[in-house]
């Protein structure tokens, strides 16, 4: 991800990149990063420990904000992503909460709001 979004490698989310922007981030990479969070996901619940179920309270939080998205934390054929999930990854990407921060320290849903036509 940083190779895309942070090429003069000092930490930060370049000025120029655009989380949706195809070009910028394809949608290739995009549904794997999807897939990547639901297998991180399934696998880190499987050991349960409190750590661990702190943790992933940010991200239970991110599968859980709306029903119909709720299976994308579970999903881990990036193929079988609709584009909506498609959609609400690059918000996320983007996000200050639980991405790059690309969306001007934008969280998730500000981040959704200020780009609502992303693809």
């Amino acid at each position: 991800m940083s190779s895309l979004a942070d090429t003069d490698d000092n930490g930060v989310a370049d000025g120029t990149f655009d989380q949706c922007n195809d070009t910028d981030l394809p949608e290739a990479m995009v549904r794997e990063v999807g897939a990547g969070l639901a297998v991180t996901l399934l696998s880190l619940a499987g050991l349960g420990t409190g750590y661990i179920d702190d943790t992933l309270a940010g991200f239970n939080d991110l599968c859980s904000q709306d029903p119909n998205l709720a299976s994308f934390c579970s999903v881990t054929d990036p193929s079988s992503f609709t584009a909506q999930e498609v959609q609400v990854f690059r918000y996320a990407i983007g996000s200050s909460d639980y991405g790059i921060d690309s969306c001007g320290g934008n969280n998730f849903t500000n981040c959704a709001v200020s780009n609502p036509s992303c693809p």
